[in-house]
């Protein structure tokens, strides 16, 4: 919050559970600063109506990740700014909260390992069955190279298909 630190993300003692989330964002006059520096937000108010996308662009530092991170609450924003569905994120449970809203970071990074086990990380206690190939299928990769990225051999590659055509990735191995 500006003039403070940061508010530790806790758990609001009379959290509420989120019924059904349908989608609608609305930030509301939001201020926001790390610390004591000056705000990388301010007065920021936009409402995305659910269904709908909006494209946050702008300068690097120019908060553009901070104010993706506040809706879900990797950082508490400010009372009364930030909200799903009419509901201020500061007060529903952690986890309905996060569980409703999906992330894209940056950067993409894959791990080590099968880009089936990629897909599904970070659901807990596996992926539900069948979600691994939806969610091959929702971003065009060919279901056919879930195969252990890993395991492949030297030369190997795999075929990303992409809106804009099909995009074949070369494997680097070590020495490469």
């Amino acid at each position: 919050a500006a003039g403070g630190r940061p508010r530790t993300v806790r758990e609001a003692p009379d959290a509420a559970p989120l019924p059904s989330p349908r989608g609608e964002i609305e930030v509301r006059d939001l201020t926001f600063a790390y610390g004591r520096t000056r705000p990388v937000l301010h007065g920021v108010s936009f409402r995305v109506p659910a269904g709908s996308c909006l494209a946050v662009i702008g300068p690097t530092g120019g908060g553009k990740s901070t104010l993706l991170s506040l809706v879900p609450r990797l950082y508490r924003p400010p009372e009364g700014t930030v909200f799903l569905d009419g509901m201020d994120v500061n007060r529903l449970r952690l986890a309905d909260l996060r569980r409703a809203l999906g992330v894209v970071p940056q950067e993409t990074f894959l791990f080590s390992t099968s880009i089936r086990e990629n897909i599904a990380w970070g659901c807990e206690g596996g992926a539900p069955e069948g979600t691994v190939e939806r969610a091959a299928e929702a971003s065009r990769i060919a279901v056919t190279e879930l195969d252990d990225v890993a395991a492949l051999g030297r030369d190997k590659s795999i075929t990303i298909f992409t809106p804009e055509g099909r995009v074949a990735l070369k494997i680097p191995q070590k020495g490469d």
